[in-house]
């Protein structure tokens, strides 16, 4: 189950941290121009494997929306936290061929992995210090190929740690 949706550094939000596991449902009202729909389209990142099937604000593509979602590509992420027998994040991040990568964290989200307090102002640490920050702290840490994404988000079997269970109605392919 989707627990947590957090955004950090993109064009919109610093960070943004959308706790959803105890919500039934989930309303978002503000002004216009405040991030409503980017926080939606980031499901994209999420539901939609195909990355020339995801499509952003204005039908923008993929390619486009990259310097929307990671204004800097060391120091912009977008993390998905899941429950399903214990927690683990989805990493989505740019590199820098203007595509995106995805790595398993097998752990909850928790700030101190992603900011560094210094004089009561947090800063955003760089992609490098955030892989040694999983390592110093014995935590799993891997990147997904692309080829295992789907895999890892759909599954028919609920004992799986999947994000979506799927019947067998769903096809991959075709």
């Amino acid at each position: 189950m989707l627990n947590r949706i957090v955004i950090i550094n993109s064009q919109l939000f610093l960070k943004a941290n959308i706790l959803i596991s105890d919500a039934t449902g989930i309303q978002l009202a503000a002004e216009s121009n405040v991030g409503k729909s980017s926080l939606i389209n980031t499901l994209n990142f999420l539901y939609i494997i195909d990355k020339s099937k995801m499509r952003f604000e204005g039908d923008k593509t993929l390619k486009e929306s990259i310097p929307h979602y990671f204004k800097n590509i060391n120091q912009s992420y977008i993390l998905f936290e899941i429950f399903k027998d214990g927690y683990w994040c989805l990493l989505v991040r740019a590199n820098a061929n203007n595509d995106i990568e995805y790595y398993r964290i097998n752990h909850e989200y928790k700030d101190e992995f992603f900011f560094r307090d210094e004089d009561g102002k947090q800063s955003i640490i760089n992609f490098q210090d955030v892989q040694s920050n999983f390592l110093t702290n014995n935590i799993d840490f891997s990147e997904i190929q692309s080829e295992n994404l789907y895999d890892l988000v759909y599954s028919e079997s609920k004992k799986s740690k999947a994000v979506v269970w799927v019947t067998e109605n769903v096809k991959r392919r075709g």
